[in-house]
């Protein structure tokens, strides 16, 4: 399965190893992404202005999103028209009616749109139960 990923932090790299197409907004940062992930040449890095040339992709399968928080309901919804099976960070979207309208339209396409929480299972953030 390939996979899109909106990048704009390092959340994503220990969450699974996949095949990927990465849009990356901070282009000196390609290399060390790479790098640090060791990731193949196989694996293409593109700009965000790319995103409909990632999104008509038939060999992208989904995509996931761990951008800015004011920009997921932008992306949820365009890789929802275009197909794609949705991972991201939540919020989804900014309003009760835009979670709502992301999750009928992954319904209505018979789409996984799936809201993470990005640190739930971080160690540094689980409590332990006093005995």
């Amino acid at each position: 399965m390939t996979f899109t990923m909106w990048y704009s932090n390092d959340t994503f790299h220990y969450m699974f190893k996949a095949e990927f197409v990465a849009l990356v907004k901070q282009t000196y940062r390609w290399d060390g992404c790479r790098k640090g992930w060791g990731l193949g040449e196989d694996v293409k890095f593109l700009p965000p202005s790319s995103m409909s040339a990632a999104l008509s992709d038939p060999s992208v399968h989904a995509s996931v999103i761990t951008t800015p928080t004011f920009s997921h309901e932008e992306i949820v919804v365009a890789s929802l028209e275009a197909g794609k099976h949705v991972f991201c960070e939540k919020p989804l979207a900014p309003t009760v009616e835009g979670v709502r309208n992301c999750y009928r339209m992954a319904e209505e396409a018979d789409r996984v749109l799936f809201c993470a929480f990005n640190r739930r299972f971080d160690p540094a953030h689980q409590v332990r139960l006093l005995q």
